[in-house]
């Protein structure tokens, strides 16, 4: 609720910042304030339950964790806690850039920024996602950012243990500031009412038929062509077999295309349905096998 209200503009970064110290002091007041602590995190994600996940047990361990739309305004607040700030993707830095030396200005103003929120005493954390962001267009500048959030950051959060060998290329995650704690699963994060027989009715396939499933938002990088190949020579064998795809359709002209297809090489599409709780609940309980594409 209160995380609507920061998207809608009922309520502010800073109203919510204020709000969570005095839930803070309140919720855990037996503990000392030098263990209390507050927690900004950016940019706010709720495509899938990762975040909500990641920061569930905040509260219990005397972290509030306060979502944050607009990354300058954690230089706004200041609190009787110690302060960290939690960096996700950070692609948000060059959007709106139309050439190079725009994108050079943006990467400038987010890397002073970076060090502005460093000079007050406030400590940064970087989880590392991806290398670059899949659709980036200044490869340059996407690197001059990384390479300064390796300098700023206190803490480097990555998900992989090979992470510091994939992103080498680009830049050097340094030793002494990295920890590793594996991108959860989303077991129990989505209801569970429907049994396998009823969506198997409902979504009309047979207790024979072996369904792949890709679960996702729709974009290029996933490497969707690549699974659409290899089901066709899969189902050109074995005639038994189906392929689901779900999914937002974040780029709208390959979801046409995918949709296009749909009947020529018996798949099923839910790009637009798979915000529906039933729905998603008969998609999960399939047992499906799914499948893993991803373009580098």
């Amino acid at each position: 609720m209160r995380l609507s209200h920061l998207a809608s503009g009922y309520t502010t970064y800073t109203e919510s910042h204020i709000d969570a110290e005095i839930a803070l002091t309140q919720s855990v007041a037996a503990l000392p304030s030098a263990e209390k602590m507050m927690l900004s995190y950016f940019p706010v994600a709720r495509m899938n339950p990762y975040q909500a996940l990641l920061y569930q047990r905040g509260w219990e361990n005397a972290f509030a964790c306060v979502p944050c739309t607009k990354l300058e305004e954690t230089l706004k607040v200041h609190s009787g806690y110690p302060e960290y700030v939690h960096l996700h993707w950070v692609s948000q830095a060059l959007r709106g850039a139309s050439d190079e030396l725009a994108a050079d200005k943006k990467a400038d103003r987010f890397c002073d920024l970076l060090s502005d929120i460093k000079s007050q005493d406030k400590k940064i954390i970087w989880s590392v996602h991806n290398t670059l962001p899949h659709n980036q267009a200044f490869e340059s500048q996407e690197v001059k950012i990384r390479k300064h959030l390796c300098e700023v950051s206190n803490k480097i959060h990555i998900l992989t243990e090979r992470t510091p060998q994939s992103v080498s290329s680009h830049f050097t995650l340094p030793e002494n500031k990295i920890f590793y704690v594996p991108h959860p699963a989303y077991a129990n994060c989505y209801s569970d009412y429907v049994s396998y027989a009823e969506a198997r009715y409902e979504m009309g396939f047979t207790p024979d038929d072996f369904v792949f499933l890709f679960f996702g938002s729709i974009q290029n990088y996933k490497g969707l062509d690549t699974l659409l190949a290899a089901f066709q020579d899969v189902k050109s064998q074995i005639h038994q077999v189906k392929l689901v795809i779900a999914g937002k359709p974040v780029d709208k002209q390959l979801a046409r295309e995918i949709e296009g297809q749909a009947d020529d090489i018996d798949i099923k599409t839910y790009l637009k349905q798979y915000q529906k709780e039933r729905c998603n609940t008969c998609i999960k309980e399939q047992m499906f096998l799914s499948t893993l594409t991803k373009r580098h």
